[in-house]
């Protein structure tokens, strides 16, 4: 199938849009909501400022996707050939939105984290894979779907930042986020790795070179990130309800 004027129009208003809200739109609002966010270092602020735009790309990917598990039937993880514009594009505002990112690690010092880097290369390519040869679509929109436990973890990192931390806020959205993390990153590491079963029937070696380096590289290495990134909230969550006492900065 391959990118289409339409793709490419969808990609550059992503990146501009999910742009604007980070360098400008994102400061006006956390002021509003937080006056003590102009009292904060501006390395502490850029985080935030990338937190907002992350819980908006979060929403909207996160949203589609699971638009698309509850009503598109057709979707399943049986038809490796099935094909639906609103994965691709879904796909799209992804990109949009990681390449936007890219740009604010190599602007802001204090964005860089050798996990994102590696996180955010994945999805460059796993996107590209997606948007040039649209299959495996079911599997493309699981990974969407993890999208759903990102406003929590930003919340979570808004919320410490500002102060807030032994809040029953922080504490109720630090639960959510490990219950939707676990649901939406860990649960379905298993069903991701269903995609293999195409390998024994020789389908997917029909699908392009793009969709079995995805399902054979890419996604593994995804899926240690997340289990990865769950061990850790564990950890933090623990400290948090358990030992409230301790110090977690």
């Amino acid at each position: 199938m391959g990118y289409n004027s339409q793709h490419i129009l969808t990609i550059v208003c992503s990146f501009s849009f999910h742009l604007t809200i980070s360098e400008w739109l994102s400061s006006p609002l956390l002021r509003k909501l937080a006056p003590v966010f102009v009292t904060l270092p501006a390395n502490k602020q850029v985080v935030l400022r990338n937190s907002v735009m992350s819980i908006v790309h979060a929403a909207i990917s996160g949203g589609l996707a699971l638009f698309m598990l509850l009503f598109v039937d057709a979707l399943k993880p049986d038809d490796p050939w099935f094909q639906t514009p609103i994965v691709v594009y879904t796909t799209c505002i992804c990109l949009g939105y990681t390449a936007a990112d890219n740009l604010m690690i190599a602007t802001h010092v204090p964005l860089r984290d050798w996990k994102m880097v590696l996180h955010h290369s994945i999805a460059v390519w796993a996107c590209h894979n997606v948007i040039a040869g649209p299959t495996l679509q079911y599997f493309v929109n699981l990974t969407l779907l993890t999208e759903l436990s990102t406003p929590f973890v930003n919340m979570r990192l808004i919320l410490h930042t500002l102060g807030h931390r032994h809040s029953l806020l922080y504490k109720v959205n630090g639960v959510a986020m490990l219950v939707v993390f676990f649901l939406c990153r860990v649960v379905t590491v298993p069903i991701q790795f269903g995609a293999l079963r195409h390998m024994k029937t020789g389908e997917v070696y029909k699908l392009g070179t793009g969709a079995l380096i995805n399902i054979s590289v890419l996604t593994p290495i995804m899926c240690v990130l997340n289990i990865f990134w769950f061990i850790k909230m564990c950890k933090g969550a623990y400290r948090v309800l358990y030992v409230p006492k301790m110090d977690t900065e």
